[in-house]
């Protein structure tokens, strides 16, 4: 007698329809989200972008600050997105080595990018 038995078609079979529910059920959810997102857009958009400005405004308040009159380069701009991640590690746990860092920086050059061009250079 083997000590292993066969494998049951019954079971193998039930076991995919249950695999291929799961998966439709997921699908459902997926698309029930992204509704959910669309129909509240009115709603939390204004609170999205606000905290945005916010953000960008206390950014270039920390760049002016920061810089003076010189001008602003890559390395420039990555030594204030160090110092900045260094004044809030709250917001960025990770340090340098996390997506919010890179984020960050895009976010530091494209208001320093603005500034420069207020300057004209």
């Amino acid at each position: 007698m083997p000590h292993h038995l066969p494998p049951d078609p019954h079971r193998t079979g039930g076991k995919a329809m249950g695999q291929a529910a799961g998966e439709t059920m997921r699908h459902y959810v997926t698309i029930a989200r992204l509704l959910f997102k669309l129909i509240t857009v009115p709603f939390w958009a204004p609170f999205f972008m606000a905290s945005g400005m916010k953000e960008r405004r206390r950014i270039r308040a920390f760049i002016l600050e920061q810089i003076g009159d010189r001008p602003i380069g890559n390395a420039l701009i990555r030594d204030l997105t160090i110092a900045w991640v260094e004044q809030y590690p709250q917001d960025y746990p990770n340090g340098q080595r996390g997506l919010k860092f890179d984020r960050l920086k895009f976010r530091f050059e494209s208001v320093a990018q603005i500034i420069q061009q207020r300057r004209g250079y």
